[in-house]
């Protein structure tokens, strides 16, 4: 079926329900539109209903102290003597100026 008699059919149709003759063509494309975006709304939540509905994994949840680094010794991280401080390393650059 041709789309433009589908439109001037739809058309006709708007103009029994009571639109004006002249705004029967551009009533029909109205009623396209809304109905392509309600199925496209429906669509959308349709699929947020399903994935929201699953359930998720359970993870057991550990303690803070339970959790180590595989290479992190135990006492924890101690700086050496060999790595420059944050004051060493920006000894040489310029000051930052404020912006007017």
């Amino acid at each position: 079926m041709n789309f433009e008699l589908w439109l001037n059919r739809l058309a006709e149709i708007m103009v029994a329900l009571g639109v004006p003759a002249e705004h029967g063509a551009m009533a029909a494309l109205v009623a396209i539109y809304l109905v392509l975006t309600l199925l496209s709304l429906l669509v959308v939540v349709l699929l947020l209903k399903r994935n929201l509905r699953k359930p998720e994994a359970k993870v057991e949840e550990a303690a803070p102290e339970d959790i180590v680094a595989p290479d992190m010794p135990e006492g924890g991280l101690e700086a050496t003597g060999d790595s420059p401080t944050v004051e060493e390393e920006t000894a040489g650059l310029p000051e930052a100026q404020p912006v007017p």
